[in-house]
């Protein structure tokens, strides 16, 4: 029996996008198990760039299977693309010390068409009240401009991501160990707290840098929602998503694995 935590309500009904907004765990999982199901998750997954094997549980809703950053980011791009996945290109020039192009990239890349423009734009509306008011506030005290995100937590603190994407570009980030038994040992290791600010100083400067040429500071659409307010206490300390504080494990223990 699968028993997801973290309501972070009362109880009722909510939106969507507040779920979203504050990381409700009961929302994704009622999401995947009553309106979908793992598999069709899957395929979604793999359109949107995820090239990492899944396992068709519905523990996926709440981010169970591992991924690695870049396809992540490609993920996102998905929906910062109107729903067109392009596959991600590490190297697209190379030139010696003269100038002379020694390769050029041919943008012969993959592309799939993963969504409809409707949802994706959809998504980014949601995802623009994380950061504005939610999980992702912090971000908010580097970077002013329209953004759009998600805030990423495991289990016990062992990883911390956000991904999200501003009208022009994507970027994830992702904290944590390689080492899996290594992890964060309270809230402070949460995707808002540890991962969020990280992507909100890199926009900031890379906005404030005029020979970059990154200009577009809002989304090209208004699907009529209502504007999500930010408030100087979100910025100052952001809604932390709703997971259970990892076991307390004995100084004892501590002690002995460092040696």
């Amino acid at each position: 029996m699968w028993s997801p935590s973290g309501t972070g309500t009362d109880g009722g009904i909510i939106p969507l996008s507040v779920g979203l907004k504050f990381s409700i765990n009961t929302v994704a999982a009622r999401l995947i198990t009553q309106h979908t199901t793992p598999t069709e998750v899957i395929v979604l997954a793999k359109k949107m760039g995820i090239t990492t094997h899944l396992d068709p549980f519905p523990t996926i809703a709440l981010g169970a299977e591992e991924v690695i950053p870049i396809d992540m980011a490609s993920a996102y791009g998905t929906i910062a693309n109107q729903g067109i996945n392009i596959e991600p290109v590490l190297i697209t020039r190379i030139e010696d010390r003269f100038g002379t192009v020694l390769y050029e990239y041919k943008n012969n890349g993959k592309i799939t068409d993963a969504l409809s423009p409707k949802i994706a734009q959809q998504m980014t509306t949601m995802m623009q009240g994380v950061v504005n008011g939610g999980t992702a506030s912090s971000i908010r005290k580097w970077y002013k401009y329209a953004a759009a995100g998600k805030t990423g937590t495991t289990n016990d603190f062992t990883d911390a991501w956000f991904v999200g994407f501003t009208p022009q570009l994507v970027a994830g980030v992702w904290v944590g160990f390689d080492n899996p038994r290594i992890k964060f040992t309270g809230w402070y290791g949460q995707g808002g707290k540890a991962a969020a600010p990280i992507w909100g100083r890199m926009m900031s400067k890379i906005y404030s840098d005029t020979k970059l040429g990154y200009r577009k500071t809002k989304f090209g659409y208004d699907l009529g929602a209502p504007a999500d307010t930010v408030n100087i206490d979100a910025v100052k300390n952001p809604p932390l998503e709703n997971i259970p504080e990892p076991p307390t494990i004995p100084e004892k223990t501590i002690q002995n694995e460092v040696k």
